[in-house]
C-alpha cells in the first residue's frame, strides 16, 4: 500500500478529479440589489420623487426616506440569509492523513483526489467518499441519515462523507470527490436557490401592479384638472397631484412586511 505517486496527484488534480468542489446556487450580490431596488413598487414612488424635484417640492419628497429604509431592509435581509446557507456543510474536517509515495503525511481534504489512499480513525470525519480496504470500525451516520445506530464498517464496505467513526480505524481508498460526493449531493439540495413563495409579497406585488394600471392616468388627469380648471401654478398642481396619488401607494405596509421577515429570518438564523 504505497499509495499514488506525486505524479499521479498532479494527474488527477489537471483532471479536475480532486476534492475541492464549492457550489454556490444562491443569488449574486449584484442581483439582490437589482431585485430589491428595481421593483414596480419603487418605480412609482421615485416616479413621483422625481416630479416633486422638478418642481422644488422638496419637503414633500420626505416619504422617500420609508421606501430607502425599505430597500435597505430588504437587501440586508437576502445577504444575510444567503451568508448562512453558504456556510452549510455537512463536513467539517479539515485535514486528513493520506499514503503517498509510500508514505504517510498529513494534508488538507480539499488537496484529496481520486484514488489516494486515508487512513482514519475513530472521532476522524470521512472527508470523501472512501471504500474500506483494511481494518474495521463503527460509523455514525446520524448527521445523513438521521439514524444514530453505528454501522460496522469492514473489507468493501463503503464510508460516506459526512458521517465520522466511533470506533475502530481502517485504511481506504477514495472513490468519490468534489461533486460526486454524498454529503456534497445532499447539502446541493438544501442550497438550491427556489423562488420565494410568500403570501404577504405576493399580495403587495398585485396590489402594485393593480395601482400601476390606475395611477399614471389618474395622475395625468388630477394634475390637468388642477392646472386648468382651478389654475393652479405649476408647482401647486404637482404637489396636489402627488399627495393623491401617494396614498394609493401603501408605503408603510411594505415597511411593516420588510421588517417582519427581518426578524423572522433573524430567528431563524439563531
Amino acid at each position: 500500500m504505497n499509495g499514488l505517486t506525486q505524479q499521479e496527484v498532479v494527474q488527477k488534480m489537471a483532471s479536475g478529479q480532486q476534492n475541492d468542489y464549492q457550489e454556490d446556487a444562491s443569488k449574486s450580490t449584484k442581483q439582490i440589489f437589482s431585485d430589491n431596488i428595481l421593483t414596480l413598487f419603487n418605480f412609482l414612488n421615485f416616479g413621483i420623487g422625481i416630479c416633486l424635484l422638478f418642481v422644488g417640492a422638496y419637503s414633500n419628497m420626505a416619504y422617500l426616506a420609508i421606501i430607502v429604509v425599505n430597500i435597505v431592509i430588504g437587501i440586508y435581509q437576502e445577504i444575510h440569509a444567503r451568508n448562512l446557507v453558504r456556510k452549510l456543510s455537512i463536513v467539517s474536517q479539515s485535514e486528513v492523513l493520506v499514503i503517498r509515495d509510500g508514505k504517510e503525511q498529513s494534508i488538507s481534504t480539499k488537496e484529496l483526489v481520486l484514488g489516494d489512499l486515508v487512513k482514519i480513525g475513530a472521532g476522524e470525519q470521512i472527508p470523501a467518499d472512501l471504500q474500506v480496504i483494511s481494518g474495521r470500525a463503527e460509523a455514525n451516520e446520524a448527521l445523513l441519515t438521521g439514524e444514530s445506530d453505528l454501522i460496522v464498517k469492514e473489507t468493501g464496505a463503503e464510508l460516506l462523507s459526512g458521517s465520522f467513526l466511533t470506533s475502530g480505524s481502517v485504511m481506504a481508498e477514495v472513490i468519490r470527490v468534489g461533486a460526486d460526493n454524498y454529503a456534497v449531493r445532499l447539502t446541493s439540495e438544501a442550497k438550491t436557490h427556489k423562488a420565494i413563495r410568500s403570501e404577504l409579497v405576493d399580495s403587495i406585488r398585485k396590489v402594485s401592479k393593480f395601482t400601476s394600471f390606475v395611477i399614471i392616468p389618474l395622475g395625468i388627469i388630477l394634475f390637468l384638472e388642477a392646472l386648468f380648471i382651478r389654475d393652479a401654478s405649476i408647482k401647486i398642481s404637482v404637489i396636489a397631484s402627488a399627495a393623491a396619488l401617494l396614498g394609493m401607494l401603501p408605503k408603510g405596509l411594505v415597511l411593516l412586511i420588510s421588517i417582519a421577515l427581518t426578524t423572522g429570518v433573524t430567528k431563524l438564523a439563531k
